[in-house]
Formats: structure tokens, C-alpha cells, sequence
């Protein structure tokens, strides 16, 4: 349920919103990977050695901590 509920808040709040939110809670432990409007994938940390080179069109940024 919490992966859903965090889903769906995530979409909504758009990606600097989203990150704000995974920065300041860091206690609920989740990793995330939002694509923008303009095709960059921005990724968590404990997720970058997980993403491939399949979709080469997207730039790939991990956020930092």
C-alpha cells in the first residue's frame, strides 16, 4: 500500500517536488525513478546500478544525497 500511495503522490508533485520529498524522508526508506516532460530519468542513489542502457534517448541523472 505504501508503494502505491507513494506512486501516485510522487506523479502528482512532479519531479522537484518529488525530490524535496525523498530528501526529507528518508525515514520511509524508498528509492525512486521519475522520467520529466523532457525525457531526462532521474534516478535515486540505490537504484543507478540497476538502470540499463536500453533506452539511450533518456539522460540518466542520479540525484544526490
Amino acid at each position: 500500500m505504501l508503494c502505491d500511495a507513494l506512486s501516485t503522490a510522487l506523479f502528482i508533485m512532479g519531479a522537484e517536488r518529488a525530490e524535496l520529498f525523498w530528501r526529507t524522508h528518508q525515514d520511509l526508506n524508498f528509492d525512486m525513478i521519475l522520467i520529466t516532460d523532457k525525457g531526462e530519468v532521474l534516478s535515486t542513489p540505490g537504484l543507478d546500478f540497476k538502470l540499463t542502457d536500453n533506452a539511450e534517448e533518456y539522460k540518466l541523472h542520479i540525484l544526490e544525497i
